[in-house]
């Protein structure tokens, strides 16, 4: 599954960890992969990856970073917001998801546009699989979300147990 090459990291308006995912009436904004998602525009779902765009009441900014080929977004519907980072998971043949790295450049730049957000978001703050997500979405499982730094593989990864031949 092509989610589970991907990793995420998102904020709300709180600085609380959270899916990388806003909605306000038909419009929906997501961080998808390592580009933002926007679904509810005509029959015409798009890809956007950055810049400024207001989509219904949803605004969102959006830039490319050169850290694990990863977008980083900030998006608004009046007071509620999501922030966050779409990543690029492994790091040649080994899955490290968001890195401290990443994280830092994430920081940096949301700093620069939104100064109070940024003070709100608490070191340790949670990133997840964007495949292990999909499953627990669809009830398949929990979320298995970890600290930046100490990412288990995706769960389509993972080495399982192959029954034994009777």
């Amino acid at each position: 599954m092509a989610l589970s090459n991907w990793d995420c990291m998102a904020f709300d308006q709180d600085g609380s960890p959270c899916i990388g995912r806003l909605s306000s009436g038909n419009e929906t904004m997501s961080i998808y992969k390592n580009w933002v998602w926007i679904d509810g525009v005509g029959n015409n779902p798009q890809q956007f990856e950055e810049g400024f765009r207001h989509v219904g009441n949803l605004c969102v900014r959006a830039i490319r970073h050169q850290s694990q080929d990863s977008v980083f977004c900030r998006i608004q519907h009046g007071s509620m917001l999501v922030a966050g980072i779409g990543c690029y998971g492994f790091d040649g043949m080994e899955w490290v998801g968001v890195t401290p790295e990443t994280l830092g450049a994430f920081m940096e730049w949301l700093r620069s546009i939104d100064q109070e957000l940024a003070d709100k978001i608490k070191p340790g703050g949670l990133r997840y699989n964007q495949g292990d997500a999909f499953f627990a979405e669809h009830g398949m499982c929990s979320l298995p979300a970890s600290a930046v730094g100490k990412a288990e593989k995706p769960l389509l990864l993972q080495d399982t147990k192959k029954p034994e031949v009777q």
